[in-house]
């Protein structure tokens, strides 16, 4: 699955995406995220969220446009 892929190869992400101060923190402006903090304090590369971000949206895009599997 694309999805456990993406978990390992980008799990620095996940990890500070799992330490935000809400639970559905969006990662944009609000307070207590931690990808913004990571992304600020240089821990975390502008280029590597970016292909995180794209590789997300284009996950959820292909799930969008392929046919229900049948059983």
């Amino acid at each position: 699955d694309v999805r456990h892929g993406l978990e390992e190869i980008f799990s620095d992400i996940e990890d500070y995406s799992s330490q935000c101060r809400f639970s559905d923190c969006t990662h944009r402006s609000e307070p207590g995220c931690k990808i913004q903090e990571n992304l600020l304090n240089g821990n975390l590369s502008a280029e590597r969220w970016q292909r995180y971000v794209s590789l997300q949206k284009e996950n959820e895009w292909g799930k969008l446009k392929s046919p229900p599997v049948k059983k």
